[in-house]
Parts: structure tokens; sequence; C-alpha cells
């Protein structure tokens, strides 16, 4: 999972800013952009030096999508007011290149083909401690994703920790836990025992090969579980669940997921494409990142990137939105890339920097960087954008 790294001070355990988390954020600082910096993983935590890290120019909390033979150039700068002691750059628990040194400020840089998918982060230290809540000049910045064919890290052994985890919590909730009534008592089982079944089926998903067109109806009401979980707190409630645990076919899980989902694109037999609009937000927050599901309806059952762009309305040219982010999220149970099912959801990220009522044309494209106008289409929405702020109220 993307996790990002934050910290802070607790009085009176500690000094007050003793530890800290910086937020990259564009422009002027607001709360909102800060909140939303957090959710995108734009974070370092410190007790004193700063560290700034990109891999082929993305920031930390992105998501490069490469091949195993593509270059990666990974740089890193560290700054600080005493010796940095150990510079580090780590990919998946490994130490890629690390420095000592007495110098207030460092660079490392590293050359290296993608290889395997990887996530990969910066750290510093003085000492061979690492942990910036307990000592003093310590900084670690969160990671770069690096998914090599479409596909993120998973270490299956790091599932079954979780699992272990959780069925020791099911014990802690029948020998120690204090309910009010059995109800109680068995919702927090169950609760506990779907984590478990989730993290078995992500191991299933990871661990079987690619096999276009085959998903079960078992599968296909996991995973759009799972792809709820990351846009909506209504994914929890009960309704939502039973609808989708009582699915029978496609198309009562598209009904279920109705109401989270903003788009649907449709391909027909011969590979060209249609977009709609499905359930549009009644209104977005500036400056919040929200998420949303896009419905895919693949009849040519074609595997190919899929791309989402926006463009502004306001005028007569076709320019790019730049006030309006839109991207599909690629994390354990969601990619760009179309798997070849007929029917399956995709993660979409939308974002507005301007507020008020904003038109802006969506563009579907499948078309693999091809001119053939077949392969986009477009719709046109209106979203209401209200400003950023107290009243904006909290996700």
């Amino acid at each position: 999972f993307q996790l990002p790294l934050t910290n802070g001070s607790d009085h009176p355990a500690r000094i007050a800013g003793c530890a800290r988390a910086y937020v990259k954020i564009d422009g002027q600082f607001t709360y909102e952009k800060w909140i939303d910096g957090i959710r995108r993983g734009r974070t370092l935590t410190t007790s004193g030096p700063l560290l700034s890290l990109t891999v082929n120019n993305r920031n930390v909390g992105d998501v490069l999508t490469t091949t195993a033979s593509e270059p990666l150039q990974i740089q890193v700068t560290a700054k600080s007011r005493f010796p940095l002691g150990r510079v580090q750059i780590l990919s998946n628990g490994d130490v890629l290149r690390e420095i000592e040194t007495l110098e207030k400020q460092a660079e490392l840089t590293v050359t290296m083909p993608a290889g395997e998918s990887r996530w990969i982060v910066a750290r510093c230290s003085r000492k061979d401690q690492w942990n910036a809540i307990w000592y003093p000049d310590i900084a670690h910045t969160s990671a770069v994703y690096v998914h090599v064919d479409g596909k993120p890290v998973f270490r299956e052994e790091a599932a079954h920790e979780w699992i272990d985890r959780m069925r020791l919590h099911i014990r802690d909730i029948q020998t120690k836990g204090l309910f009010g009534n059995a109800s109680q008592r068995n919702e927090a089982l169950a609760y506990a025992g779907e984590s478990i079944r989730r993290y078995e089926r992500l191991m299933a998903i990871r661990s079987q090969p690619q096999q276009q067109g085959i998903a079960t109806i078992d599968e296909q009401r996991d995973l759009l579980l799972m792809q709820a979980s990351f846009v909506s707190p209504l994914s929890h409630d009960d309704p939502f669940v039973s609808a989708i645990r009582h699915s029978v076919h496609s198309g009562n899980l598209r009904n279920a997921a109705e109401p989270l989902t903003i788009l649907k694109v449709q391909i027909n037999p011969e590979s060209r494409v249609k977009l709609a609009p499905i359930s549009l937000p009644e209104s977005l927050v500036q400056h919040r990142t929200q998420r949303f599901l896009i419905e895919i309806h693949n009849e040519a059952r074609i595997q190919a990137p899929l791309r989402i762009r926006a463009f502004d309305q306001s005028g007569g040219d076709r320019q790019p939105a730049e006030w309006c982010d839109v991207r599909l999220v690629e994390n354990l149970v969601s990619s760009s890339i179309l798997s070849g099912e007929e029917t399956e959801w995709k993660l979409m990220e939308l974002r507005s920097d301007l507020a008020g009522r904003r038109e802006v044309r969506f563009e579907a494209d499948v078309g693999q960087e091809t001119q053939d106008l077949g392969f986009r289409a477009t719709t046109d929405v209106l979203l209401k954008v209200n400003p950023s702020g107290p009243s904006a109220g909290t996700r």
C-alpha cells in the first residue's frame, strides 16, 4: 500500500517541534493543500535535515510506470545545520547507494534499469538510528513508486504477516473484548475476518498469471469492494457491502457501484470508444483530491493503456485544463492498463485548483498513441467547485 510518512512531537512526552513533517505543495500555502499533499504522499519526516528525492523527475508520492529495461535516474539532495552522517538511497528494503560525510550538504545520484517494480526512498542520519521521533538529525522521505509493466510491488510474506496479526486480533476480540452485546462482538469479528479474506484475495490476484476475460463474479466482487474502499466511506456501509456481496452478475455490480462511478468507458468490438458521465459529484472542494470509479465495458477485450485527460471548455481552443488534475490511480487494486475483461472498474483521481462552476471536457483514449479518432471519445461535464476553507468540511 502507498502510505505517506508523517510525524509530530507530542507534549509532554517530547520537546515541541523535535520531530516534524514537511509537505510539498504548489503555490501559496493553504490547509487544504497541505492535507491533500499528505494524501498524495508528498511528505518528508525529519528531526533536523531536509531531503529531496526525485526519480526521472517524479516527486515523492508519484507513480512512475515503465518497463524493466528503462533507465531510472535517482537524485537525492540532503541539507542540514550539522554534519549529515550517512545518506542513503533505498529500494524495496535494500540500500542502493550510501555515503558517509561530515559535510552539511550532499548529493547522491543512481542510474540503473528499473528491473522490477519497486519503491524508492531516501534517508539520512548522524548515527545508526532511523526513527526521527526518538533521535535528532534524522530525515526520511516518503516513496516514489516504480511500476514495471503496470504492476506494483507485492510481497506475499508481508500479506501473511498482516493475516497473522488479524488472527491475533480476532483471538483478542474473542477472549478480551468487552462489548455491549453479542451483535457488537460479531460485527468486530466480521470486520477482522473480512480483512483476512481481502489479503488472501490480493495474494490470489497477484500470484495468478494474467488471463484475459476469465474473471469470476467472486473475483469481480472482491476487487470492486477493495477499489471502492479507496473512494468513499460509503463502501464500508452494510447496504453497499451487502449489495456487492449478493451480486450474481456484472449488471448487479454496476448498479451497486453506480453512486461511486463518475464515468463509463464503452469499447465496442471494433475498439471504438464512447464516454459518458454516470454519477457526477454534487460538488468538489478546491485543492482536494477526490476519488471515483470509472466503469469499463470492453467488448473488444483489448489490453491497452487507458488515458483520461481534461480540456478547458471556457475558451474556443482545445487547451488542457491546467486547473483540473485528473489521473488514473496506480496501486494494488487499480491500474491504467485494461485487463481485457469485458467489465471492470478503475480508480480515478480528480482535483480542481479553481473554485466556482467549471466546464471541462474529459477525453478517454485507448489508442496507444495512434491518431485514429475512433480510439478516443469525449464528454462535457459541468463541475461545481466549492472554495477551500473551514466551510469546506473534511473528508
